[in-house]
């Protein structure tokens, strides 16, 4: 075999391989599960927050949307989201057991993720690195212990549950 034939082959079996791998990324399957939810506010300031169970198809259209936008009285998105909102109280946590009816509602139409939009004080640059919203997956092999809990600031939603 000449040079040229070995390396055509080695340079087909590497793409071969790289393809493998970049199809068995893509294929990793989520899990879903409910969890038991725990959001607390750290700060003074009157914050509320929506937990909304989102689908893979849906989750891309909540990373990107304008919560400035979501946040404005009549917001047609979140008027129709399948959502849970509470305003929140100081250092008390927010408690949504893996056994609220409205996890049933979600999972019936497919969430694989949590969606945790804040209504902070303040001005934020839109996009999906947003602080005030946070995407969450619920991979039942995803995290740490049985409860995923978020503490509220007046610029972000900080998680404190550990990724597995």
């Amino acid at each position: 075999m000449n040079s040229t034939s070995s390396k055509i082959t080695s340079l087909s079996v590497l793409l071969l391989a790289m393809v493998l791998v970049a199809a068995g990324c893509a294929t990793t399957k989520i899990d879903p599960k409910p969890w038991n939810v725990s959001v607390t506010k750290k700060v003074p300031a009157s914050i509320e927050v929506d937990l909304i169970g989102s689908s893979e198809t849906e989750k891309t259209v909540w990373e990107g949307y304008n919560i400035d936008k979501y946040w404005t009285p009549g917001d047609p998105r979140r008027a129709s989201a399948d959502k849970l909102t509470e305003s929140l109280e100081m250092g008390t946590p927010w408690k949504i057991d893996s056994k609220n009816p409205q996890w049933n509602k979600w999972m019936a139409r497919g969430a694989k993720y949590l969606v945790i939009i804040a209504h902070l004080p303040g001005r934020f640059e839109p996009g999906p690195a947003d602080p005030r919203r946070v995407v969450v997956s619920l991979d039942k092999r995803a995290w740490k212990g049985k409860t995923l809990e978020y503490e509220v600031y007046d610029a972000e939603i900080r998680p404190l549950t550990q990724a597995n």
